[in-house]
């Protein structure tokens, strides 16, 4: 029996032309001189969304766009709920088997794995991406302001000159002495 779960890239081709127009949007209104080009991969590495200003380009990758789709889906999900649970005067939100908060919460931790490297595969309990579904507008919402902002935030990179590398030497070094720190702490 072979492999039938589609990759993120097949998913989320749908929404391709949109975050290229949103990207669009962004260097125009950009001082960039260089137009920057945005890329899609399949190569998961712990950076989802990166920027290399020496080549003027932006990569996104595909596991990024799922994972953020994902939790765009269960705080559109959530919100709603949270909101009519506050109205009618609720202190605290149970979930109802089946519910939409309770899909919105499993979204969440979907996410979160999604997010983290290593082979993941799109889980058939949640519905697939579709720009066209009633059902994820409020998600999808959430999706294209975050998924600006984060181009926005690539292409100030560029714009800036920043240096091809995510950290300087010393920035690193000062990071892993952080996490060390905290793990030994717990």
């Amino acid at each position: 029996m072979g492999d039938t779960l589609p990759n993120f890239s097949d998913l989320f081709i749908g929404y391709e032309a949109r975050i290229r127009a949103a990207f669009d949007r962004t260097v125009a209104a950009s001082s960039v001189n260089l137009p920057p080009k945005l890329e899609f991969t399949e190569e998961h590495s712990s950076m989802l969304f990166k920027c290399k200003p020496s080549e003027a380009s932006v990569t996104a990758d595909w596991h990024g766009i799922a994972s953020l789709w994902a939790m765009s889906q269960g705080v559109g999900r959530l919100c709603a709920a949270m909101f009519s649970a506050r109205r009618s005067g609720q202190a605290r939100l149970d979930f109802v088997d089946g519910s939409e908060a309770e899909l919105g919460y499993h979204f969440i931790q979907e996410a979160r794995a999604m997010a983290k490297p290593r082979d993941h595969r799109w889980n058939t309990y949640f519905p697939n991406p579709d720009l066209q579904s009633d059902r994820l507008i409020a998600g999808d919402v959430f999706f294209f302001r975050a998924i600006e902002w984060i181009l926005a935030h690539e292409v100030g990179h560029i714009v800036s000159g920043h240096d091809d590398r995510a950290w300087t030497a010393q920035q690193a070094a000062m990071r892993r002495g952080k996490r060390i720190a905290l793990q030994r702490a717990t």
